[in-house]
């Protein structure tokens, strides 16, 4: 017999699993998110680290800023900045800082003049990679931007059927041969395709990896690419801490009549009959998922 039981088990508490734990409560059905860790939030994790009362973002710190309906739509649909208090602030210019002390500063696109202010930037080390990079991400401040937000918010199509990111890499100046070329690059391979500047490549594989983009897979070349350019001086900080709007998720999810459950690793999926039918803790405790068991840990993690 089952020590617990509900229509929907979550595993992991970051922010995708408590947003589709938001969605599911909302829908009517009872649901249980298990988090290991002392509290929810996963990558959205703040703690005091160096002193009392001096709070680091120990994963995620810069968040786009795009928050909304459009990149994340539970923050919208469920009132997180009105009803929750979850507040963002700009964090201005990013830079790096090479070892011949020259510094490549990579300013906001929309504030006054960014873009051109960018582009001298990028000038320095090469005028043929700053021409390059303009022309890559024009589409990203016009119309087919919402090529890509609909790319990452449609299901998978049949193979062989164009793709809207087929779609926004036309816009890119890029044609079918190239965008299958480009495809099937490792990141490292495609900054070596198509730039020249040692200083430029090194800032965009560090901003790859600080986004847990492989560097050297073969595959997330051109998605890594577009990812650090939807990204890039368009960060936000939550004030207070990342953890913050973990914890407002939290809230809105517990208002909604959710239960979830921190110091609670999960052991194993329990399967009956080729279906996931609920989760075993650590503990030894069992909780039955009438409908569905949700994993919102890697596939290392599950598996």
């Amino acid at each position: 017999m089952p020590d617990r039981t509900y229509d929907a088990v979550i595993i992991g508490g970051g922010h995708n699993g408590l947003s589709v734990a938001l969605y599911l409560a909302n829908s009517g059905m009872t649901v249980a998110v298990f988090e290991r860790n002392n509290e929810v939030g996963g990558g959205c994790t703040t703690l005091e680290i160096a002193a009392p009362g001096f709070w680091s973002n120990v994963h995620s710190h810069g968040h786009m800023h795009w928050m909304g309906p459009d990149n994340f739509p539970a923050y919208a649909d469920f009132d997180l900045e009105e009803k929750y208090g979850v507040r963002y602030c700009s964090t201005g210019r990013g830079a790096l800082v090479f070892p011949d002390e020259t510094c490549l500063v990579w300013y906001r696109p929309d504030e006054p003049q960014g873009v051109e202010k960018i582009y001298r930037e990028l000038s320095k080390f090469s005028e043929r990679d700053a021409e390059q990079l303009m022309r890559l991400a024009a589409p990203f401040h016009g119309p087919q931007r919402d090529l890509l937000l609909k790319y990452f918010y449609s299901p998978p199509l049949p193979f062989g059927q164009d793709t809207a990111l087929q779609e926004f890499a036309e816009a890119m100046g890029i044609d079918e041969a190239d965008f299958h070329y480009y495809m099937a690059m490792s990141p490292f391979q495609l900054l070596d395709e198509l730039f020249e500047s040692g200083e430029i490549k090194c800032w965009f594989a560090e901003n790859m990896r600080s986004i847990s983009v492989v560097l050297d897979a073969h595959g997330m070349g051109l998605i890594g690419l577009l990812v650090n350019l939807i990204i890039d001086g368009t960060k936000v900080i939550c004030e207070g801490g990342s953890h913050n709007l973990a914890h407002a998720m939290q809230r809105a999810f517990h208002d909604l009549g959710g239960k979830s459950y921190t110091q609670s690793e999960v052991d194993s999926i329990v399967i009956e009959n080729g279906r996931a039918t609920g989760v075993r803790l650590v503990n030894g405790t069992q909780i039955e998922a009438r409908k569905v068991v949700v994993s919102a840990v890697d596939a290392t993690q599950t598996m």
